[in-house]
């Protein structure tokens, strides 16, 4: 299961990031084509969001996936905000006093740099103090 998510988010960034830096000359065929990729991308993510709005309960997967589906270049508006805010709210619910993003003792950095960076991406303001905290720990860590 891990795997499979894992692939998907691998996938998902990947089309994401050709679609956006697609050439001015990429056809409107293979555009198409690349652009609904990243939907069944989007799609396949959020199929794995659990009812706490995280993916398998892990704060790095929330958060890939969670900017994953805020790259996409059709605009994140193509999924539900309820959607959105499960992910960042799970994000926002592994704050720790630390300023750390974390569900356990685990990667703190790296888990905690993907939630800020996802909490962001969001541009929703009542997450800066998170991100803030979250900078301040990877500064000091």
């Amino acid at each position: 299961m891990f795997k499979s998510i894992k692939a998907g988010l691998i996938v998902m960034l990947l089309a994401a990031g050709a679609a956006q830096a697609a050439p001015d000359d990429m056809t409107p065929q293979l555009r198409a084509k690349a652009q609904q990729a990243i939907d069944a991308g989007v799609k396949f993510l959020r199929s794995k969001q659990g009812p706490d709005g995280s993916v398998l309960g892990s704060t790095g997967l929330t958060a890939l996936s969670l900017s994953s589906i805020l790259q996409n270049p059709a605009g994140a508006d193509k999924v539900d905000k309820a959607v959105i805010a499960k992910y960042a709210g799970f994000l926002a619910s592994k704050a720790n006093a630390d300023g750390s993003i974390v569900e356990r003792a685990h990667d703190q950095s790296y888990n905690t740099a993907v939630a800020i960076t996802a909490l962001a991406e969001t541009k929703d303001p009542k997450y800066a103090p998170l991100i803030a905290a979250g900078q301040k720990y990877i500064a000091s860590a």
